[in-house]
């Protein structure tokens, strides 16, 4: 059963043009947004601790958005400041939401997800990636590209000019990416090495590890050098997304460099497991213990997210490239890697059919929602996923009405083999209000990925919102 609720969200002007030269180190990035887009990040998307609220940082539109998920109605709708680009959010023990500005070189935090909620901002450093919230002192601790770690307090206190009180700065390697506080100690992750630093309560670094380098068989149609041995090293890089099980281990999503050559074929680049010289991976780190490759469970490109459900009994992996997420139960997590790639994921997939996903969360009530930022949509799905032999061809495609005027429909069929996959839930997409939904600056993404001189002032792209 599908619920439809449509809901508009309006657009600032905006304009491709560079600013010129940026602020000095410490502000906003001087490099003005690429005209082909945004980078896609993961972690855009928050469920609060109640449940009743989703939290949406829109990077592509430089927005927060808060839905409220009984009523299923968008309930604040606010702008930031052009190439903001809104990315990692945390909340904190009070009820705060708290978003790094990638490219705003600030935290802004939403006093609430309520209507008429303040919205304020702290300056912290060049390019903030993750953010964590320490409920024991009450701090957000904030990892940046540039190696700073800043911790602030959770509630407040920007200086005159947008300065911060920090509590704390550490310079640590560059290229920073997730932070994830365990106990006492602090877990960051480095974007391309895949690196995991452990600081203890002093900020010093006691420990690195990578995730563990795996084999994999060079068949599957890729060309095999003269001598060469049967199995290559898939080794670990780029580590997209980072969280904690509630029993305390790490899972990080990431992805492994196959050392093969690249295959002169569709597909040779890889995502897949084993057709390529790229795959997506999974590693647990469990307190006290080496890393352990996990059996594969995204079988697609760019694992962006992740998602953990709060009583730690499912697991949701995001393929960007693939256009699906992965859902499987937390006993994959136990299942080691075995240097092997299995005949059938642990996971079964999810395909909405609404172009890349870029972030997934749990609700309190074990639903997974997925955004997609082309529509822009939030999917709901609820109850169990469709078992590997229960594949329902079910259009997507619900009838015509005058509030559904660009209602688009299709009907997948299941890809060879018995790859277990969901059924596609019923959504409704509906077209671009005041200007073409298949051209110029008006399709779908198209205000950040088009070159053109401004995104269009007028007219509201509607969000619809849909169960499942």
């Amino acid at each position: 059963m599908s619920r439809l609720i449509p809901v508009a969200l309006v657009l600032a002007a905006w304009s491709c043009a560079d600013p010129g030269p940026g602020p000095a180190p410490g502000h906003p990035s001087p490099e003005p947004p690429p005209s082909w887009g945004v980078p896609l990040t993961g972690g855009t998307l928050l469920v609060t601790h109640d449940g009743r609220h989703a939290v949406i940082a829109d990077p592509d539109r430089d927005r927060v958005v808060t839905v409220d998920l009984t009523t299923r109605q968008v309930v604040a709708d606010l702008a930031l400041s052009a190439g903001d680009e809104p990315g990692r959010l945390v909340e904190d023990g009070a009820g705060r939401i708290h978003i790094a500005l990638r490219r705003g070189g600030a935290v802004a935090t939403l006093a609430a997800p309520t209507p008429g909620a303040s919205l304020t901002r702290r300056a912290v450093c060049s390019e903030p990636r993750g953010i964590a919230y320490d409920p024991a002192t009450d701090q957000l601790h904030v990892a940046c590209s540039g190696g700073e770690l800043v911790s602030l307090p959770a509630s407040g206190g920007a200086l005159p000019g947008g300065g911060t009180p920090a509590t704390r700065q550490l310079r640590l390697d560059r290229d920073l990416r997730d932070v994830v506080v365990v106990g006492t100690q602090l877990m960051v992750t480095r974007f391309r090495t895949a690196e995991l630093l452990t600081l203890d309560a002093q900020g010093e670094v006691i420990g690195r590890v990578v995730p563990p380098v795996v084999k994999r068989e060079v068949g599957a149609g890729l060309p095999v050098a003269p001598g060469s041995e049967p199995l290559v090293d898939a080794v670990p890089a780029v580590a997209w997304r980072m969280l904690a099980t509630p029993d305390g281990r790490l899972v990080i999503a990431h992805q492994r460099q196959v050392q093969t050559q690249l295959g002169m074929f569709p597909g040779g680049y890889g995502g897949s497991c084993p057709s390529g010289i790229v795959e997506s991976a999974v590693t647990v780190v469990s307190p006290g213990a080496a890393p352990v490759a996990v059996a594969p469970i995204a079988i697609g490109a760019l694992p962006i997210d992740l998602a953990i459900s709060r009583d730690g009994a499912q697991i949701a992996v995001l393929s960007a490239g693939n256009h699906h997420v992965a859902l499987a139960p937390a006993a994959a997590l136990s299942a080691p890697d075995g240097n092997r790639c299995p005949s059938e994921p642990a996971a079964a997939w999810i395909d909405d059919q609404l172009g890349a996903p870029s972030s997934v969360a749990f609700g309190s009530d074990g639903a997974l929602l997925v955004y997609y930022p082309e529509v822009p949509a939030i999917v709901v799905h609820s109850g169990p996923p469709a078992a590997a032999s229960a594949w329902r061809r079910r259009s997507s495609c619900p009838a015509r009405s005058a509030t559904t005027p660009a209602a688009r429909c299709s009907t997948r069929r299941p890809s060879s083999g018995s790859r277990a996959r969901r059924a596609i839930p019923r959504v409704v997409t509906t077209g671009w209000s005041g200007t073409s939904p298949s051209s110029g600056c008006g399709a779908r993404r198209a205000w950040a990925v088009t070159s053109c001189a401004a995104r269009p002032t007028t007219g509201a792209p509607t969000w619809p919102i849909s169960t499942s």
